[in-house]
């Protein structure tokens, strides 16, 4: 009976030789690219102004990384529009941001972890436009804010939350950013809640 077992197991075992092992996750930097959107807002002159933010990024990640590890370095350019008035006319303001931010983890779990990051920004005004059936483009009417003039360039600062959930691959993102010394934030620091999705290129020289 034991001679038995053993040559039942000896074919048993050889083959799971040669089995290939378990890929281990990916743990080597990755080049990610990042869509985001978003609302603002900011108090000026005693009024709240809202806006929106559309974003795309290329990122370096670092997937797997640890608690207090940096998870990803990203370039971004943003479109933000902002809406502002006086007693006699409301205009639009446009802006475009360049921005370079990097993420630590704050917290990890399965398939989700809280980011926390710091970086500067880069705005620069199109001018002001109209909206309705009497609109005009950008830089075409005069803005209510000095600082959001067409040709205004202001380099401001923006940290921000990230929670993120997903694979090796895909991301779902939720989070919140404050803003300071952007055409888009003004004289303020303002919030803007966002989401985005981010995909994964995969290792980078792969």
């Amino acid at each position: 009976m034991c001679h038995a077992l053993v040559w039942m197991a000896v074919p048993v075992a050889l083959a799971a030789q040669g089995l290939p092992p378990t890929p281990a996750p990916a743990t080597a930097p990755s080049y990610a690219i990042a869509g985001f959107a978003g609302g603002v807002q900011r108090a000026e002159s005693g009024k709240q102004e809202n806006g929106s933010r559309l974003m795309a990024a290329v990122s370096l990640l670092h997937p797997h990384a640890a608690v207090g590890a940096i998870s990803l370095m990203e370039a971004s350019i943003a479109f933000a529009q902002m809406n502002s008035s006086t007693a006699n006319y409301a205009v639009r303001e446009n802006s475009v941001e360049f921005g370079a931010t990097a993420d630590v983890v704050a917290m990890v779990r399965s398939f989700w972890h809280l980011d926390a990051g710091v970086g500067l920004v880069l705005s620069h005004s199109l001018g002001c436009a109209t909206n309705g059936a009497g609109s005009t483009p950008a830089g075409s009417v005069p803005c209510v804010h000095r600082y959001a003039n067409s040709g205004s360039s202001l380099l401001g600062y923006r940290t921000r939350v990230i929670s993120n959930w997903g694979g090796d691959y895909t991301t779902v993102m939720l989070g919140l950013d404050l803003s300071a010394h952007t055409v888009a934030a003004g004289t303020s620091v303002v919030p803007s809640f966002f989401t985005g999705v981010r995909y994964n290129l995969g290792p980078i020289g792969r």
